[in-house]
């Protein structure tokens, strides 16, 4: 049970971490963004540490 839990939140940060720099990548080009709820919402849903990293990584608000 362990193995899956660590299996889900893994992939929910991975998930998480490329959507913020997408996100940022877009602000960027000045196209169409993620919502902030999105992004949001994925870190509660178990990618609190994808969101993190994205956040510090790419210098995202």
């Amino acid at each position: 049970m362990l193995k899956y839990i660590i299996i889900y939140l893994s992939a929910m940060s991975l998930l998480t971490f490329i959507l913020f720099g997408a996100d940022k990548h877009k602000a960027k080009a000045h196209k169409w963004r993620i919502p902030e709820k999105t992004l949001l919402g994925l870190s509660l849903l178990g990618g609190f540490a994808g969101g993190f990293l994205g956040m510090e990584f790419f210098r995202h608000k």
